[in-house]
């Protein structure tokens, strides 16, 4: 490593931008954690060639500096090493030789790294560190402004959890034994109100099946008079009555989940691919939702995949079954432990198909990036198909409150803890505050005692898994408040 190290220094010398580019190329593949310094420096090199270059090498190293982390928390002392750790460390140590230069000069140099949101917290600490605060508060800057905007609020709404299929892997099987069948008008009207009051401007449809709710259509039109948009979330086998109100003036987006079953139902299959084209026709913005589980085949999202062409879609939002608390449904296993590599072969034949055939994929609920080999996840971060952690945290932990029918709150549609009525709320600040604490500790509960080793788990790269699987497994499938 010493002699690639050497030819770097020499070539890094060099005014010929080719060659330090060339350089640079050399520490692709070079042990982990030795390159990362050199290139730090490369990243604010005079020719934008190089900086490219620089940017590439480092991304095909640490691929998980794509994801913004969602909790940093320091590295315990005695972590073992590992390649992500050596890397990290690296890095660490060229951006701290970057932060103790002149001020004007390092503030200079954070433009590169705009790109990096995973290196952001460790920017920010090492430039106060070095006692370069105006560049640390540039980039603390950056992070604020880089949210999510604040007028632009949301609220999950579950008018009823009643529904007309029984799909295996469903994480609300059965949750409509829980609420009374459909939401009241009056209690509609206050959600609504509620909303109003919040400048709550999006409105996402979630259940249970929402087109069954009763007072589907006149929640439709109060929605609108209220100038709220709506996402419905949908199994999409709805009839005539409903899908005239499938259109712009009521709905901004659907998100149509394709289940396995309709494969071999042709009625089913023909009123989903119907209820598709109206909603197309429309003018309707549409999304593919799929949910892998173990028994998922090539054949079976081949089917997802000619839906999308058809229709016209570019992307699917996809996802792996995961354990209800209730635990009644069928989950995928990671198999962490045992090496097993079926997800693997598995998540990578998905995804390959998929960009075949000209599809870009969204992944809606995190999975474990130790479930994966390096490469794989190289590939996966290239197509922008993974994600660390999901939205509960967001906006203060209010970014995903539910709204049940009885009006009682949900920090997530899918985590079954039960909250005081939203109207109870006086702003959704408060909503997020009281569920806060209880995330919080599920985003910090390690999925399993490898954990406890891992740079991602410590530096809010990864969450494990769903953090309603994860209170699944907590709390062994019982049900507890926020203050248990």
């Amino acid at each position: 490593m010493m002699e690639k190290n050497e030819i770097y220094q020499a070539f890094s010398h060099d005014d010929r931008p080719e060659v330090r580019s060339a350089g640079l190329r050399i520490q692709t593949d070079a042990p982990p954690g030795l390159a990362e310094p050199f290139i730090v420096r490369a990243m604010n090199d005079p020719d934008e060639r190089v900086r490219r270059t620089a940017k590439a090498v480092l991304y095909h190293r640490q691929p998980w500096l794509e994801l913004r982390p969602f909790a940093v928390r320091s590295i315990p002392e005695g972590i073992p090493p590992s390649d992500a750790l050596k890397s990290w460390q690296g890095l660490r140590r060229g951006i701290a030789e970057m932060a103790v230069g002149p001020p004007d000069r390092a503030e200079h140099c954070l433009a590169p790294w705009l790109a990096f949101p995973g290196a952001w917290p460790d920017m920010v600490e090492l430039f106060e560190d070095g006692g370069n605060i105006k560049a640390a508060q540039v980039m603390r800057t950056h992070i604020e402004n880089s949210g999510l905007a604040k007028n632009d609020r949301q609220l999950l709404l579950a008018p009823t959890y009643t529904c007309n299929l029984n799909c295996s892997y469903c994480y609300a099987r059965q949750w409509s034994h829980r609420f009374p069948g459909h939401m009241s008008l009056k209690d509609l009207d206050s959600v609504l109100a509620w909303c109003r009051l919040q400048k709550v401007k999006l409105l996402i449809l979630a259940g249970g099946e929402p087109t069954l709710y009763r007072y589907f259509s006149e929640m439709l039109r109060r929605a609108a008079q209220e100038g709220i948009r709506v996402m419905l979330t949908t199994n999409t086998l709805y009839n005539d009555s409903v899908a005239k109100f499938i259109s712009t003036d009521y709905i901004s987006q659907l998100v149509a989940h394709y289940d396995q079953g309709l494969i071999s139902r042709r009625e089913k299959n023909f009123l989903f691919n119907n209820n598709l084209e109206r909603a197309r026709q429309n003018g309707v913005c549409l999304f593919l939702r799929y949910t892998l589980t173990e028994e998922s085949t090539d054949n079976e999202w081949q089917h997802v995949i000619k839906l999308a062409q058809r229709f016209e879609i570019p992307s699917i939002n996809y996802a792996f079954a995961f354990k209800s608390f209730l635990g009644n449904n069928t989950a995928v296993d990671y198999k962490i432990e045992s090496g097993s590599n079926t997800f693997e072969r598995q998540l990578v034949s998905f995804a390959g198909d998929c960009k075949a055939a000209g599809l870009s994929l969204h992944l809606c609920k995190p999975i474990p990036l130790c479930a994966m080999s390096m490469d794989t996840m190289r590939h996966m971060f290239a197509e922008h198909a993974l994600r660390c952690a999901c939205g509960a945290p967001l906006r203060n932990y209010s970014q995903n409150v539910t709204v049940n029918p009885d009006l009682s709150t949900l920090p997530c549609n899918a985590i079954g803890i039960i909250g005081p009525k939203i109207t109870g709320f006086k702003t959704m600040e408060a909503a997020g505050a009281y569920f806060k604490d209880f995330l919080k500790s599920l985003l910090y509960q390690p999925l399993h005692d490898r954990c406890n080793d891992c740079l991602f788990f410590f530096r809010g790269f990864c969450q494990g898994v769903c953090l309603a699987e994860k209170y699944a497994n907590a709390k062994e499938c019982k049900h507890v408040s926020p203050s248990e």
